[in-house]
């Protein structure tokens, strides 16, 4: 919080100096560079680049989007297996039940450990 403040404060200390320098300095520039074509040259090229830092901006938001948009819907799907894995463990009865067990455990650490680490119940036979 206090980074993101102390950002905006110098940004706008910056602009605030470079409106000011400019403001002063106007008047001591050459003609040819006060006149119109130089003001709409000047203009031009100022839109372009609000032009592009739009499209650059609109399209990381996107991207973002995109990116939680997947990853919630993988979240509910996986969540969806284990409840269906859950129900139809159920229907087994007590012979299940050691399973059902280990199913539990593994969302409680899931849930109180959101760190991706190894999965205790997949046993893999591969050597990293």
């Amino acid at each position: 919080m206090v980074l993101e403040l102390l950002v905006a404060v110098v940004v706008f200390a910056l602009l605030m100096t470079a409106s000011i320098g400019t403001m002063l300095t106007y008047s001591k520039l050459p003609v040819h560079h006060r006149q119109d074509e130089t003001n709409t040259v000047v203009r031009l090229v100022a839109n372009i680049f609000v032009v592009m830092t739009s499209l650059v901006f609109g399209l990381m938001i996107n991207s973002s989007k995109n990116t939680f948009a997947e990853i919630d819907k993988n979240v509910h799907a996986f969540a969806t297996q284990i409840i269906l894995l859950d129900r139809t463990l159920r229907t087994y009865g007590l012979e299940a039940n050691e399973t059902r067990k280990r199913l539990e455990n593994y969302v409680e650490n899931a849930l109180s450990n959101p760190v991706r680490a190894p999965d205790p119940l997949v046993k893999s036979d591969r050597t990293s």
